[in-house]
């Protein structure tokens, strides 16, 4: 689950990876597919790439570094378990950065930030 600050925790081999919302990564990801919609939509599809991309850009990597292990380590955890944080935290980033509320509906201000 998303924390106050849109970071995702995961655990994976031990090891605490967190997903922080950010331009860069929201960059990264919309250079490697059409659209978030597309990557939410194979994420959803249990697709190992897709997964290991946004946990890869998320955590603030680069695309190449350690990639095979961070897949292992993606495999063993479960495509299927992972697919649910991974794709909060697309939603989070798609939101600037700002969980959703509980509703569904955006949190935060508008963008004159007097809303």
């Amino acid at each position: 689950m998303a924390n106050e600050n849109g970071e995702v925790k995961l655990e994976l081999r031990g090891q605490t990876v967190i997903l922080k919302p950010s331009v860069k990564a929201l960059r990264g990801l919309s250079t490697l597919y059409p659209s978030l919609y597309e990557l939410m939509m194979r994420v959803g599809q249990f697709n190992l790439i897709a997964i290991c991309d946004t946990i890869q850009l998320g955590a603030g990597g680069d695309s190449g570094k350690d990639r095979e292990i961070l897949e292992e380590a993606v495999y063993e955890y479960g495509v299927q378990k992972i697919s649910a944080p991974i794709t909060e935290y697309l939603r989070t980033l798609m939101n600037g950065g700002r969980p959703a509320t509980k509703s569904g509906e955006e949190g935060g201000e508008g963008i004159s930030g007097k809303d």
